[in-house]
């Protein structure tokens, strides 16, 4: 009674690339991590280089917090 669905049997020899049913590898959550400082190291990386090579005609306003941004001045 009660206690979420039994593990059913399946055959051993079926395979999938998502592991199977019941996937649980013992190393998860260091190769989740590694996952995601991947990610953000390639996101940080393309927002600075996007960031950096950013130019705008003439500033609509005073942006605080991107003191960096460069104008292009008109010719």
């Amino acid at each position: 009674m009660g206690g979420g669905p039994q593990r059913y049997l399946y055959p051993k020899e079926v395979w999938s690339p998502t592991g199977g049913p019941w996937a649980y590898p013992r190393n998860w959550k260091v190769n989740t991590a590694i996952g995601f400082c991947g990610m953000m190291l390639v996101h940080y990386t393309i927002y600075r280089l996007t960031a950096h090579k950013e130019e705008r005609q003439a500033p609509a306003m005073a942006i605080p917090w991107r003191p960096s941004l460069k104008v292009k001045d008109e010719e």
